[in-house]
């Protein structure tokens, strides 16, 4: 991927890109009545980046790849695996979804209160 397709956070020092970048710039915190996204709702939503993509296990066991942002963590999901890589992730197609931070910071289960 080049630079252009990339977005970077210079106080991070680090490079968003592919899907979870498409994920990032599509939601935030609107500022104005404009319906597109700008880079500071972004921002004031997610944060910048706090590590590199990294795998990630949910608690109920499913393997995943992961980035956390100073106010999220960015999954990248599987809807049908094809091949898996050496640590066993999938090399196909994904889709990303913000983590539940909160629900699992206070130990509750998914789906057992409105909006976890």
């Amino acid at each position: 991927m080049t630079r252009s397709h990339a977005r970077t956070a210079r106080r991070a020092r680090a490079w968003v890109c592919g899907e979870l970048l498409g994920y990032w710039r599509g939601r935030g915190t609107q500022f104005d009545n404009d319906l597109a996204t700008s880079f500071a709702e972004s921002l004031a939503l997610h944060g910048y980046p706090l590590t590199e993509e990294q795998p990630f296990r949910l608690p109920d066991g499913s393997l995943l790849v992961a980035r956390w942002f100073e106010r999220a963590r960015l999954e990248r999901h599987e809807p049908e695996c094809g091949p898996r890589d050496a640590n066993g992730l999938c090399t196909g197609p994904y889709y990303v979804q913000g983590g539940l931070l909160g629900c699992r910071a206070a130990g509750l289960v998914p789906g057992s209160v409105p909006g976890c």
